[in-house]
């Protein structure tokens, strides 16, 4: 039975999404590192589909690019500052990194304060309890 065009970029897919899990466990990119890029020529003649569809299939190019971009940031593939596409990449990369940063922060300090106000309240309910207690025994308020 001949397959339709969405048949075969899901194909292509699944074939490129197990290339990478492959490539994962053997942890060999360098094999296929090219400066700042992978070989695209080696990937498609491993997957078994033409070196188009790195290029035509859109989520098989945009999953390369979050590949490559993961390898720069590993260290495995170099980063190429010349490049326009690349530094503006790599800027919203940074970009995102950032904001991560600041959130992670702005989080670390409102999960302090709400530990500083939990051991407020706990001791406040200490104080409580102690109080409803002597109260409950004697039918007499405390003097604070």
């Amino acid at each position: 039975m001949k397959q339709n065009g969405q048949q075969k970029a899901q194909a292509n897919l699944q074939k490129f999404d197990a290339w990478i899990e492959e490539r994962k466990l053997c942890n060999d990119w360098k094999k296929y590192a090219r400066k700042d890029k992978l070989n695209r020529s080696e990937i498609a003649k491993e997957c078994g589909f033409a070196l188009s569809v790195l290029r035509q299939n859109p989520k098989i190019k945009s999953l390369l690019n979050k590949v490559e971009l993961a390898l720069k940031e590993k260290g495995i593939l170099e980063i190429d500052l010349t490049s326009p596409a690349t530094l503006a990449q790599e800027r919203r990369s940074l970009i995102s990194n950032s904001r991560d940063r600041d959130r992670v922060k702005a989080l670390e300090e409102q999960i302090e304060a709400l530990k500083t106000e939990n051991t407020e309240l706990k001791q406040r309910l200490k104080q409580a309890d102690i109080f409803n207690h002597h109260l409950a025994e004697t039918g007499r308020a405390l003097q604070l």
